[in-house]
């Protein structure tokens, strides 16, 4: 299988986000445990599913 990432982004990753973190313009961390979370949505109302298993 061809590689689909260009050549040299592990390098290039591995120089400039030490360089934006001492900056603090990337982070160092995420601030929520999901996605969702992270975004801010809501979650979702129970499933049909999920309902009948508490019933």
């Amino acid at each position: 299988m061809p590689d689909v990432l260009p050549d040299g982004l592990d390098s290039f990753v591995d120089t400039v986000v030490p360089l934006l973190r001492e900056k603090c313009i990337f982070r160092q961390a995420y601030t929520s445990s999901t996605l969702r979370e992270h975004f801010g949505l809501a979650h979702p109302a129970a499933s049909v599913a999920a309902s009948r298993l508490v019933a």
